[in-house]
């Protein structure tokens, strides 16, 4: 093949290879100077709170976060982690059915799927700390948790039957209606107080050095992604080269 024949079609390789990685390489190069000066451009004390970055990473967003409605104190539940007034409780290893909150009495019982748990709390200095755990074996698949508007006596009851705890804390079958009984509801909370509860959960939310990391990766969008901008690295090692050799005919001629 005669050498200008060949020089042509390196021009063209070069052009069309130039046209289809151009915006993957100014990708490449956008977020390369971005993590190179990470202080110039404040970027690591920058974090992503947005709910659709929240889910990408698998963290939680103010959807998840519910509460008990209508009361003065804040109980708060993350998935399976249980806050009261901005403070961390516990965490139940399975999904949190309801809560009944007991100010008077200083007394949270938590229901799951598998447990039934009471924390009882002793406000020492003006905080409610706690004194005690009692956890009981969920074996009545209890699904509602209420207080008696007349006594505040809690009743607990599943699909078709109601039951107290007696003083030993175990289920007792009781005959009752649901005239008296106030219900506790765990629902959605206020957006802006579920994001200062995710604060506290898991921080300020994803930090932008990382995802400025995985967009110059390719890793945010996916392995096809991350192929694409291997290949346009190795296109822009070529594209430097022919432009080199295109340099030094040009000085030549």
């Amino acid at each position: 093949m005669k050498i200008h024949v060949l020089k042509l079609k390196l021009r063209k390789l070069h052009k069309y290879l130039g046209f289809a990685f151009s915006l993957f390489i100014l990708h490449l190069t956008v977020t390369g100077i971005l993590l190179i000066y990470p202080k110039t451009f404040n970027i690591e004390d920058t974090y992503i709170s947005n709910y659709f970055i929240l889910k990408k990473y698998n963290m939680d967003t103010y959807k998840e976060v519910k509460g008990l409605v209508n009361k003065e104190d804040e109980v708060v539940i993350i998935k399976n982690n249980i806050y009261l007034n901005s403070k961390f409780i516990d965490k139940f290893s399975d999904e949190i059915i309801n809560i009944l909150y007991q100010k008077k009495e200083n007394k949270i019982m938590v229901l799951s799927k598998s447990y039934i748990g009471l924390y009882f709390f002793e406000n020492i200095d003006g905080q409610l700390e706690i004194i005690d755990i009692i956890r009981l074996e969920n074996t009545k698949k209890i699904k509602d948790l209420g207080l008696n508007l007349l006594d505040d006596k809690v009743f607990l009851k599943n699909n078709n039957d109601y039951y107290n705890l007696d003083n030993n804390y175990l289920l007792e079958l009781v005959n009752k209606k649901d005239e008296n009984i106030n219900w506790s509801n765990i629902s959605k909370i206020d957006k802006k107080l579920a994001k200062y509860y995710l604060n506290i959960h898991q921080g300020k939310g994803v930090s932008l050095t990382r995802i400025l990391t995985e967009l110059h990766n390719g890793k945010f969008f996916g392995s096809i992604f991350t192929l694409i901008l291997f290949f346009s690295s190795l296109s822009l090692i070529f594209l430097t080269l022919s432009s080199f050799i295109f340099a030094t005919n040009m000085f030549k001629n």
